[in-house]
Parts: C-alpha cells; sequence; structure tokens
C-alpha cells in the first residue's frame, strides 16, 4: 500500500507540474552522476526506500520533483550553488531552494492540509519560502 501511496503521490505531483512521471529508483547509485543538473533531469528519480511515508518524507519527494522541474522547465533561472560554494546559511535562501520548499509546502497544504513550521531554518530563509509561497499562488490563478 505505501508504494501505491507513493506512486500515486508521484504521479499527482508531476500532473500538477506539468512534467513527465520518472522512473523512480530506490538506489542512490542509480542517479550518483556528474552533476546535479544530470541527477534531476536523468530518466531516473531517487526516492528512498520506506516503509512508513511520513509528511516530512512527502515533502522532500515533493520538493525533489519540483528540483526536477526547475532545471527542466528554467534552470537558468534556478541557478543552483552547492554548500561547498556558498556555506550552509546561503544554502537554503537560493532561489532554487526557496521556490522548491515554497513549492512543497504549498503541496502538503493541498494534498494533506498540513503546513510546515520550518523549525529547522533561519528566520530569513522562513520568510523568503512564505514570500514564495504567496507568488506562487498568485502565479496559478
Amino acid at each position: 500500500m505505501n508504494n501505491d501511496l507513493i506512486s500515486n503521490f508521484i504521479t499527482d505531483v508531476c500532473f500538477v507540474l506539468g512534467i513527465e512521471v520518472p522512473k523512480v529508483t530506490h538506489d542512490f547509485l542509480d542517479i550518483c552522476i556528474d552533476t546535479r543538473k544530470e541527477q534531476f533531469t536523468g530518466e531516473k528519480f531517487f526516492v528512498p526506500a520506506t516503509d512508513e511515508p511520513d509528511s516530512e518524507f512527502l515533502f522532500y519527494v515533493a520538493h525533489n520533483l519540483r528540483v526536477r522541474w526547475q532545471f527542466l522547465t528554467n534552470p537558468d533561472y534556478f541557478d543552483f550553488q552547492s554548500v561547498e560554494e556558498i556555506g550552509i546559511d546561503n544554502y537554503d535562501n537560493q532561489p532554487a531552494e526557496v521556490d522548491a520548499a515554497a513549492f512543497a509546502s504549498l503541496y502538503m497544504i493541498g494534498y494533506f492540509q498540513l503546513m510546515t513550521k520550518f523549525l529547522s531554518v533561519s528566520s530569513q530563509t522562513r520568510e523568503l519560502v512564505l514570500k514564495r509561497m504567496e507568488e506562487i499562488l498568485e502565479e496559478s490563478l
């Protein structure tokens, strides 16, 4: 049943994003390629194996599908820098991460009526995500 939940969730998120449903792999080595872009635009999409997908797990999946969407639709706008390049504090504040977190948050609200509190990020990042959530909603209308 959990595989059905995850599969249906992925299908639904991809429908909302307007992208094809990728083949799912549970083997991280399947996506260990040279660049982050290749990891997210490749034929396979990594989802960790789990027996009990919780809301945090599904947030992760929605977030990473949004990153896939970013690379497929507008990779120049969503220029990504690694933690090594810009540091952990700046990593969460870059447009690609803010956008992915905002989309995943909106999706979780719509799908499960759950709102993340963003306790693990700075108040600045929280504000950026909430602002981006408003922008995504406006773009959707």
